[in-house]
Formats: C-alpha cells, structure tokens, sequence
C-alpha cells in the first residue's frame, strides 16, 4: 500500500516538472554589439560565457570625440521556449551616464526575430538580434568617466509575461572616459563655490590640453 503511494507521489513530481518546463522560456545567452573607433562589430559577453571579452567591469578605454568612436550597434539575445510558451520580443535596456552619479532612465532596442530551431522540450530555441544600429555612445558628452549600463528583457506568453538577463539585477556595466583638446570657461566666479580648476582637475586632464579662459581670475 506504502509503495503505491510513493510510485504515484513520484509520478505526480515528474508530472508538475514536465508542466513547469512546458510552460517555460528565458535566454541562453546575451551579447552587446560595438564598434570602436570604425572598427568591424566587436561582441561582448553579457549573460554569456564565451571566448568574447566579458562586458561587466570592463574599461573600454579613452575617447577624444573629435578623433574616436564608440559606436552601439545592437546585441544578440539566444532564448528559448517551451511547450505553450511563446515569447513574442526581445530587447537591449541601455543607459549612459557619469560614474559619480546614480544614473536615469533606460533606452530601448528592439532586437528582432533572426532565426530558431526545435529543441526538445517541444519549443524552440531562437536567435533575436540586430547589428546595424549607429547610436553614437559619444554624442553630447563633455569630459569624463561613465558608465555604459545595459540589460535584457523578453515579452512572454508564461513567466508573469516577461523574463530577464540582468545580472541578478545589477546589470552589466563598463566604463570609459571622454577627452578633449580644449576647455572654455565662460563663467562668473563666485567665491565659496570657486575655482572650479583645481589642481586635482588639472592632474585628472591630458597631456597637451588648452585652456580658453575668459572668466574671473578666481575660477582658476
């Protein structure tokens, strides 16, 4: 009598396993798409591990916007999808933004259907991604350190409607610097708030920088 009840306790376990799995989709892997300074597409690892650089703490280097690059691309997202689960889109989260700071909203890139295969789990796994955007990481930023932050997410039939890569949250993120040969000040000098170049600014800056100065004494 005992052992019937566990054969059948057992059944139903392997029973709501395979219901879960069947009702089931989430990425594989994740990649982030760049172009540096003209350079071919380069891939980054996000929710990946792979012979690509690894995205997360990476430093991308220094950027002077007058001679570099630093190109977004797009990303490639591998999913997958089981039984009566259908998942309907994916997209790039992206942000930039100064190291010092806390960062705002996010910009969306879709990345569209690319190509699937069966798996066998009676779904599919799938390819969604794009390599020919032109988002220029660079435009309008002034001198300094930031953070490039990105993550992914799918709309999805099962799940609460929407699945995740983001590093448990945290997302991934890498940082890199924009130069300048020139800096202009224009600005009044206030007392308790000047000067504005210190001699930890001047250190901070490059070899071989100008400086048009045609505020108050002080601001220096």
């Amino acid at each position: 009598m005992f052992g019937r009840i566990r054969i059948l306790a057992f059944l139903l376990l392997l029973c709501n396993a395979y219901i879960i799995k069947a009702q089931s989709a989430g990425f594989n892997n994740t990649f982030l798409i760049l172009s540096l300074n003209g350079a071919a597409n380069a891939y980054y690892d996000l929710n990946a591990t792979t012979a690509n650089i690894d995205f997360n703490n990476l430093n991308l280097g220094s950027f002077n916007p007058a001679y570099n690059t630093l190109v977004l691309k797009g990303g490639e997202h591998n999913v997958w999808k089981c039984g009566g689960c259908d998942l309907t889109s994916t997209r790039l989260n992206y942000r930039i933004y100064p190291t010092a700071s806390a960062g705002g909203g996010f910009s969306q890139m879709n990345l569209p259907y690319s190509s699937g295969w069966n798996n066998g789990c009676g779904g599919q796994d799938q390819i969604w991604s794009v390599t020919s955007n032109s988002i220029n990481i660079l435009s309008g930023l002034s001198p300094g350190t930031y953070f490039l932050e990105v993550y992914s997410d799918a709309t999805t039939t099962c799940s609460g409607g929407t699945v995740f890569a983001s590093n448990a949250g945290a997302n991934y993120k890498a940082s890199f610097t924009v130069q300048s040969d020139f800096i202009s000040l224009h600005i009044p000098f206030i007392k308790d708030m000047g000067p504005y170049l210190n001699e930890e600014a001047f250190g901070k800056m490059k070899k071989g920088m100008f400086i048009v100065h045609t505020a108050r004494g002080g601001v220096i």
